[in-house]
C-alpha cells in the first residue's frame, strides 16, 4: 500500500469542503439567507428548515466565478512517522506503516509437462483494504490486477536489440492475457478498521492484486516442477528447462498445483 492513497483522500475531502463553502455563499445570495443556514443535499441548496426555498447546485455552478469552474484545493497530512529509523527518505515516504493493507492470493495452475505450458485455472483472493466505498470498482480493481499478475508471471516481457530499441513493441509479440485465458476469480474483502486509514476508513488497493498473484502462480509452478523458476515471466521454455534440468525432481502424478501468497 502506498501512503498516497490515504493522503489523496484527505486532500480531496478538504478541497470538497472549499467547494461546498463557495456553493453556500452563492446560494445565500440567491435565497437571501445566511450562508451558515444553507444545506447542500440531493443536488440542491436550500435554507435549513425550509426545503421549498432552494436552488439547484448546477445552477449555482453555472454562475460561479462568472461561469468558470468552481475550484477548491486541499492537502493531506500523513500521520507522524514511526519511531523506528528508516533506511532512506523513500522508506518514510511510501512504506506501509500508514494504514497498511494486507492481501492473500491462492492460485490453481495446470501444467503441460510435455511442453512446459502453464495455465491458471482459479484465483482466490482476500484483501484488507479498509472500508470498501465502491464495491464494484474494488472488485474490478482486483480482477484487473489478477490478470496483470498472470501476465507478469507467464507471458509479458520486453526484448531489446543491441541498439536499445524494443523488438516486440506490438501486441502480436508482447503477450497480454486475452479474455479467453481469464481464470475464475473469487474475491473477499476483510474490512478492518485502522486509525490511520483515509476518509471513511478506506485504505489502498492499487497494485496489491498483481503482486500476490504472480507470487502465488510461481509457488504453484514450483510445487509441480520440484524447483522454482527464478525468472519472470515463467514462459513455457523456462518451465520446460527447469523440468529438463532434473526430470526426477517433480511428481509425475501431478499436473495441477495449488499455492498461495
Amino acid at each position: 500500500m502506498c501512503i498516497r492513497d490515504s493522503i489523496n483522500g484527505r486532500a480531496v475531502v478538504e478541497g470538497a469542503r472549499e467547494i461546498a463553502e463557495q456553493l453556500r455563499e452563492l446560494a445565500a445570495d440567491r435565497l437571501e439567507a445566511a450562508s451558515a443556514d444553507i444545506v447542500l443535499a440531493d443536488g440542491v441548496a436550500h435554507v435549513a428548515g425550509s426545503p421549498d426555498r432552494s436552488v439547484a447546485i448546477t445552477e449555482l455552478a453555472a454562475i460561479a466565478a462568472e461561469g468558470e469552474m468552481l475550484l477548491g484545493k486541499g492537502s493531506g497530512t500523513p500521520p507522524d512517522y514511526p519511531s523506528v529509523k528508516a533506511t532512506c527518505v523513500g522508506d518514510q515516504g511510501v512504506a506501509g506503516w500508514a494504514g497498511p493493507q494486507f492481501s492473500c492470493h491462492a492460485a490453481r495452475v495446470r501444467l503441460d509437462r510435455d511442453t512446459g505450458v502453464a495455465r491458471v485455472l482459479d484465483v482466490c483472493t482476500a484483501h484488507d483494504s479498509g472500508t470498501i466505498i465502491n464495491p464494484m470498482g474494488a472488485h474490478g480493481q482486483v480482477e484487473g490486477g489478477v490478470l496483470m499478475g498472470i501476465g507478469q508471471a507467464l507471458t509479458e516481457v520486453t526484448h531489446y536489440g543491441d541498439d536499445a530499441t524494443q523488438r516486440n513493441p506490438a501486441l502480436l509479440d508482447y503477450k497480454l492475457q486475452p479474455a479467453a485465458d481469464a481464470p475464475t476469480i473469487r474475491t473477499d474483502f476483510i474490512e478492518v478498521a485502522d486509525p490511520d486509514a483515509g476518509p471513511r476508513g478506506a485504505k489502498g488497493l492499487a497494485e496489491a492484486p498483481n503482486v500476490a498473484t504472480a507470487a502465488a502462480i510461481s509457488n504453484a509452478i514450483a510445487e509441480l516442477v520440484g524447483r522454482p523458476v527464478r525468472r519472470l515471466p515463467m514462459t513455457a521454455e523456462r518451465v520446460w528447462e527447469a523440468m529438463a534440468a532434473d526430470p526426477d525432481a517433480y511428481p509425475d502424478a501431478h499436473t495441477e498445483g495449488e499455492h498461495g501468497q
